[in-house]
Formats: C-alpha cells, sequence, structure tokens
C-alpha cells in the first residue's frame, strides 16, 4: 500500500525522512518537539527561526510517516472559508501566507504550486498543493537535531513544569516541550492537566482512502472538488482524488469499494478519467477531536509543555500558522490571541 509520495520523493529527501539530522539528542534543549510530522518539524522550524535556541526533535518512526506523508497535498483556505468557524479560517489563511513566505525565503524549498480549484460551481482561485514528503523535508531540514527511531516513554513534572522527558536514547530535560503528535500521547499523564479534560474527551481518528491514475494525456486547468473528494493533477499528469471519510473503518487496509467510489466520483468530476487506470491506492487515519478543530494551547497545570494535535485534515495546511503561534507563546508569556478558539478548555 504505497503512495505515490514515497515513489516520488527524492533521494536527497528520502534520507532525510528516514534517519532525520542527527544521530545523538541534546540532553538540555531549549525546546524539545515530540512527533516528526509536519507538525512537529513546522513547530521546530519557526522556534529555531524565532531564535528559541537549542531545537530537538523526537520521532518514533520515519518523519511524515503518518497523515503528514499521506495527504492529498492540497493546502487550501479557500475550502474552509466554504463553512468553516471565522477562527479557523483567519488560521488556515495565515497558514498558507507562511508556507509561501518560507517558500520564497528558502529559494522555494517547499515545492509549493499555486493553483485554481473549483468546488461544485464556486472558484477558489490562488490555493496551493504540494509534495507532503517534500514539505516534510524541507522543514526536517531546518527544525535543528531531528532524530528518528526514538520512543518517548513518560514525563516526569514538578513544580508545574516539566522536568524530564524519558526516551529510548536517554533522559532530556527541555527548556519547553511541544507534543505535536497527531492524538495525545498515551504516556501523557501530567495529573491536574488529565483532570482538566485532556483525556476525558473522544479524540476520533477517521481513516481515508486515495487514489492515483496512470498519467493522463490532459492537462486540469482547475482542480475540481465535489461535496466529498478532490482531485488534483500531479506535475507527471497523474490525476490524485482522495479522500473519503470512512469513520466506521478501523483497519488500514485498502478497501476495493471505497475505491470504486472514489474512482466513480473522479471520473465525474473529470470525465477524460475513465479510461485512466489506476496506479497506487492508500489509506490514511487523520486525527481529530469532538468539534473537528485542532487543540493548539499550553497543557494546563504545566508552564512549559504545549499540545499542537487533532489538526484532521488540516494539519499541512495550518501547521506554519499553529508553529508560528506556540514560538511566540514560547518566548512570551501570553497565549497569542489568534489561539483563543482552539484551546483546551472548551472540553472541560
Amino acid at each position: 500500500m504505497r503512495t505515490v509520495w514515497e515513489d516520488t520523493v527524492g533521494d536527497d529527501d528520502r534520507a532525510v525522512l528516514e534517519r532525520g539530522t542527527a544521530r545523538e539528542l541534546d540532553p538540555t534543549p531549549d525546546v524539545l518537539v515530540v512527533g516528526g510530522g509536519i507538525v512537529g518539524l513546522a513547530a521546530a522550524a519557526l522556534c529555531r527561526r524565532a531564535g528559541l535556541g537549542r531545537v530537538n526533535v523526537v520521532e518514533t518512526q520515519t518523519l511524515a510517516w503518518g497523515p503528514s506523508g499521506r495527504a492529498a497535498g492540497f493546502l487550501a483556505p479557500g475550502l474552509h472559508e466554504l463553512g468553516d468557524p471565522a477562527p479557523f479560517v483567519a488560521l488556515a489563511r495565515v497558514g498558507l501566507a507562511v508556507h509561501r513566505e518560507l517558500d520564497a525565503t528558502w529559494d522555494g524549498a517547499l515545492g509549493l504550486h499555486d493553483v485554481d480549484m473549483d468546488v461544485m460551481g464556486i472558484a477558489l482561485p490562488q490555493q496551493a498543493e504540494v509534495h507532503p514528503l517534500r514539505l516534510a523535508a524541507a522543514y526536517a531540514r531546518r527544525a535543528g537535531t531531528v532524530v528518528t527511531g526514538v520512543a518517548v516513554t513518560g514525563v516526569d513534572t514538578a513544580g508545574g513544569r516539566v522536568a524530564r522527558v524519558h526516551t529510548g536514547a536517554g533522559d532530556i530535560t527541555p527548556g519547553a516541550l511541544v507534543l505535536a503528535t497527531g492524538l495525545p500521547p498515551a504516556y501523557l499523564d501530567f495529573g491536574p492537566a488529565s483532570r482538566a479534560g485532556l483525556l476525558d474527551v473522544s479524540w476520533p481518528s477517521i481513516k481515508g482512502h486515495l487514489l492515483t491514475t496512470e498519467p493522463a494525456p490532459f492537462r486540469l486547468e482547475v482542480s475540481p472538488g465535489g461535496p466529498h473528494i478532490g482531485v488534483r493533477q500531479l506535475p507527471d499528469g497523474r490525476l490524485l482524488a482522495g479522500g473519503t471519510l470512512d469513520p466506521d473503518d478501523h483497519e488500514p487496509d485498502v478497501r476495493d469499494d471505497v475505491v470504486a467510489g472514489l474512482r466513480e466520483e473522479m471520473v465525474a468530476l473529470v470525465p477524460g478519467a475513465a479510461g485512466l487506470s489506476i496506479d497506487h491506492a492508500w489509506t490514511c487515519f487523520r486525527p481529530g477531536t469532538p468539534d473537528g478543530l485542532p487543540v493548539i494551547d499550553r497543557v494546563p497545570g504545566l508552564d512549559n509543555a504545549w499540545l499542537s494535535a487533532g489538526h484532521f485534515r488540516t494539519g499541512l495546511l495550518v501547521a506554519p500558522a499553529a508553529a508560528r503561534a506556540i514560538a511566540s507563546w514560547i518566548a512570551g508569556t501570553e497565549r497569542p490571541p489568534e489561539l483563543a478558539s482552539f484551546s483546551l478548555g472548551r472540553f472541560a
């Protein structure tokens, strides 16, 4: 069940994703980020960019092995203007703006491509698309000390602060801790913080299917979207269609019936795709929250720990906006106002 991204990522990027940027952790970093998806990598890169000192990232698997590296690659705040809450729309717009700013600053390293979209007859100009693994590797190169294959096993707290983080590579004493693990990690047992509701809500992880076709003999002028899926064309001509919502399916396997339905919706949007064969089909599980909005907040009861989780299908888009806000919060003392709607307190 390989993704098209795994088969088209460059060798240099693949090496960074598999090995990180370092072999050894700093035992006393200024910032420790747990989680090597795009949310964690962007948090680390933006903390470094904000001048917060030495930054470490630890990831149990390879970088972007989860939904970050299995997404469709749309960076489209316009989609969220069609019905999402205004604070999230604002955050999504900032996310794309920061991606674009960094892509320009880093000489196109993020690989953003501008695209016009049409969703059920509604024109959404000036959106963007990206190769998710290339994006992750670009942020990883700027994220400080990034180590893969390292599991976090526990956290010690004292005096309302994270005192020590236990990992398979030794203990770490960070100045600040950022948890970017998709869902709240199983080892999270922060006493008062847990009782404040962090672990008392249902955090769904919703499966979705995606597919790509063989290269098409035509080029799409816009990327079309329907009520359930979107379609984009990759630089080599392949069509990518995704992603379904399969909330009652908890197995990672690709289901032929879902792929058939996804293909049917793709052909309805792009009739010329009818004769194209499918060359990749894969699934991913997107971590969410009960109300569908992410949590970007300081962990209750802890002065030096933050959580950026539950980004569902929007991690690629929102990651740099969340990262910049968290870096600002770590550097100062007050919650950035743009994060007011994404607190843990809304579940209390």
